[in-house]
């Protein structure tokens, strides 16, 4: 049992970080062209629009790398303490399974061995839900940022529409449901399109320094 609460606790980390991030590179980015002041060329050629790889965006800039990091130092931290108290827990239990059945000291022994247990779950439920909290938390930070850059470029730019991009052929080759590769949004753009290089650029020149999760 006490096994499985360790690894239940470790996957389950797992999967609400890539819950969390799934909901941050689903987002679809539109900026309207309407500006003031004279119309620019590119605005008056037609529709300008340009493409975002959220992905490439968030493996790239300085914010997300230092989210990530910190939000892996927690994660570790947080392990650790839960792998002490699962220690402690296999310490008891080792103790009640010596002591003779149908006593009182082994009553005692189960009864502070259920504590011990107990405040494993406690915990490692607590620290799921700080997880799940900073995480979001971060990642909304991050989404603010994104859109704003995007917003401020694409004026500066002349620039009506920006869509979201992926890498369809790295989504082929992690996807095991090709539904996910399907609910691509921009199947196709001409390189010069790609704005997130850009966007990586002007989001690491406005970033003051690791965010401080709390």
């Amino acid at each position: 049992m006490i096994r499985r609460v360790r690894e239940r606790a470790a996957v389950r980390w797992t999967v609400v970080a890539a819950g969390v991030l799934a909901l941050c590179c689903a987002a679809v980015l539109s900026v309207s062209g309407a500006t003031g002041g004279p119309e620019p060329a590119s605005a008056r050629r037609g529709t300008a629009i340009a493409v975002v790889n959220l992905s490439k965006v968030l493996r790239r800039c300085a914010q997300w790398q230092d989210v990530t990091e910190e939000r892996n130092r927690l994660l570790e931290s947080r392990q650790r303490a839960l792998n002490k108290l699962v220690r402690q827990a296999q310490v008891l239990r080792n103790e009640q399974e010596n002591l003779p059945p149908g006593s009182e000291e082994r009553q005692l022994k189960t009864a502070e061995l259920k504590q011990a247990l107990d405040e494993l779950e406690r915990k490692r439920q607590q620290f799921e839900a700080e997880a799940v909290k900073q995480y979001s938390e971060a990642t909304r930070a991050m989404l603010a940022s994104i859109d704003q850059t995007v917003s401020a470029y694409a004026q500066e730019q002349g620039l009506q529409l920006v869509l979201q991009s992926r890498d369809l052929a790295e989504a082929a080759r992690g996807a095991s449901d090709p539904q996910s590769v399907m609910n691509a949004d921009v199947l196709y753009a001409a390189a010069e399109m790609d704005i997130s290089d850009a966007i990586v650029a002007a989001l690491d020149a406005a970033y003051q320094g690791p965010i401080q999760v709390k």
